[in-house]
């Protein structure tokens, strides 16, 4: 019979969607949001210290091109824009009935966002913008072998990201909800 026990693995891949907020302050302030569709990748290890108990660790990753950027509610241009938002932190995953395949899981995670654009023909970087962030989620195993499953997961991740370095000082909101395909070894 299948149960959820022992090592965990994960590898998922899906759909993301990023809502960014923020504020830029230059001598005056400036409203930012900034939205779009995008991938996303995590990598989950763990172990099981009680029945449907999951505890471990998670690598959350995010990629998002040409995403709608507002500046003051003004739509702005940038040619070959990508924002990465990454996230890596402990989680916990608790199955309802260790051998059926419902799950819900919480993680608490140190997040790096970086955008890169080009202006003119000029490709810049922003430095990155790092903070406290948390991810819930739910999602279904479905049994395709002894120790593996395969099933959808949809997640939600929300962190506080700032920038203090040489210009001026930035902060960002950032939420985004995910819908994945969810490939696990138990």
């Amino acid at each position: 019979m299948h149960e959820h026990d022992g090592f965990f693995f994960r590898a998922a891949l899906g759909y993301a969607h990023l809502n960014g907020a923020g504020k830029v302050g230059d001598g005056t302030t400036q409203d930012i949001d900034i939205t779009g569709g995008g991938a996303n990748v995590s990598f989950w290890f763990g172990g099981t210290p009680a029945s449907g108990l999951v505890l471990g660790g998670a690598l959350l990753g995010h990629a998002f091109a040409e995403p709608k950027v507002e500046v003051s509610g003004q739509s702005q241009t940038a040619e070959n824009t990508t924002v990465s938002v990454s996230a890596i932190g402990p989680f916990v995953q608790y199955y309802i009935d260790p051998k059926s395949g419902f799950y819900i899981q919480g993680v608490l995670a140190y997040v790096s966002a970086k955008t890169t654009y080009e202006v003119g023909g000029t490709k810049y970087e922003s430095e990155d913008t790092t903070g406290g962030g948390f991810a819930l989620g739910v999602g279904y195993d479905f049994w395709i072998g002894e120790q593996w499953s395969l099933g959808p997961e949809v997640r939600f991740l929300y962190a506080k990201v700032k920038y203090s370095g040489n210009g001026p000082d930035e902060e960002d909101t950032l939420s985004i909800p995910t819908v994945s395909l969810a490939l696990t070894l138990h």
